[in-house]
């Protein structure tokens, strides 16, 4: 969400709590090594919203709460690695498919395609 004028959102509030709940899923993943996110947890600390801190330190209300919070965590990773590494492992392939699927052509010719330089330039890096 854009901040705008006479907003009032915080990272305690509104979609900034939301994002903190997603901080903590990342720093719960990060300390188990399943991904690299060494700001997650100083941001949850920084926020210091009572419920956010209690996950940290392994604490809850549910009698399930230490494999409901192994779930946080590798539901986080799973999510993460799948977005982080679809980045890394564009192919030449998977840039023409692209441009296939929206009808655009991959060529000087086509005025549309011009816009799309960004995975002409991910398949010459990385493909």
């Amino acid at each position: 969400m854009a901040r705008s004028a006479g907003d009032t959102w915080d990272l305690a509030s509104g979609v900034g709590a939301t994002a903190t709940a997603a901080a903590t899923s990342r720093a719960l993943a990060h300390r188990a090594t399943l991904i690299d996110d060494p700001w997650a947890e100083p941001l949850v600390k920084a926020v210091d919203m009572e419920m956010f801190l209690q996950i940290l330190d392994g604490q809850g209300s549910a009698d399930n709460t230490e494999n409901d919070l192994q779930h946080m965590a590798q539901g986080m990773a799973v999510r993460t690695r799948y977005f982080d590494g679809l980045g890394w492992h564009v192919t030449g392939e998977l840039v023409q498919e692209l441009f296939e699927a929206t009808g655009f052509e991959n060529n000087d010719d086509d005025e549309m395609a011009k816009h799309f330089t960004g995975f002409q330039h991910i398949s010459a890096t990385l493909g």
